[in-house]
């Protein structure tokens, strides 16, 4: 009986154990529960910071950019030693800055540039590599087009060759149909005059007729008139 009594008893501890552990448990859970709420919004809070800062550097960055365009230098030394003379800021791009200079005009990068310019136009690597990468993005699609531009007139010329050559052969039987009508309308037109030449060579040979008989007949007259005259030169005498 006391056996059982005490194992009861302990049995009773054991729970209130138990109970008080959970206790302690659920406890501490809380605090890592808020804890990690905490640790959720301090991120959120830091990630909220960076980008403020980066907005603040695009836009800080843009301005120095914008306000320099148009800076004059009398000279612009690069890294590797190259000088340029009377140079004037045309625009500042994430790679570099485009200038006009004695000799002409030159896009320098920034990594041919001073630190100090570098810091002063807050030159960002990745910024840089994004543009010329985008630049050469677009450069090969420039080239692209052409090639397509190209091939598609090459393709059109194809296309449109058959037609043409159709075209150019209806062309040529409706010129070689009207030749045939004219060469008929000339060789009528030649066989006309043949025969016109013709009667007109005989009437030409008549004409030449004429003309050979008529001086016979003059010469017929002046004898008859000269018959007459001495005729009446006699019938006179009478």
């Amino acid at each position: 009986m006391e056996t059982r009594v005490a194992m009861e008893a302990s049995l009773r501890q054991n729970e209130r154990d138990l109970a008080e552990v959970s206790s302690t448990v659920n406890a501490r859970d809380a605090i890592i529960g808020g804890l990690d709420e905490r640790r959720a919004q301090l991120l959120q809070e830091l990630d909220q910071i960076a980008v403020d800062f980066e907005t603040y550097k695009n836009t800080y960055r843009a301005h120095i950019r914008a306000a320099d365009a148009g800076r004059t230098f009398p000279e612009l030394r690069t890294a590797d030693g190259t000088v340029y003379q009377d140079v004037t800021i045309r625009s500042i791009g994430a790679a570099g800055i485009d200038i006009r200079h004695q000799e002409g005009f030159k896009r320098v990068l920034f990594e041919e540039l001073s630190d100090e310019l570098k810091d002063h136009y807050q030159y960002d690597p990745d910024h840089a590599m994004a543009e010329l990468a985008a630049e050469e993005q677009q450069r090969r699609a420039l080239a692209q087009q052409e090639i397509q531009a190209a091939q598609a007139a090459r393709d059109a010329r194809q296309a449109a060759a058959p037609d043409a050559r159709e075209q150019e052969i209806a062309a040529l039987r409706s010129a070689i149909s009207a030749g045939e009508v004219r060469v008929e309308t000339l060789m009528s037109e030649v066989r006309q005059l043949t025969d016109e030449i013709r009667r007109e060579n005989e009437k030409i040979r008549g004409v030449r007729r004429t003309n050979i008989l008529e001086p016979q007949l003059r010469a017929k007259q002046a004898q008859l008139n000269a018959a007459e005259a001495e005729l009446m030169r006699l019938k006179s005498r009478l």
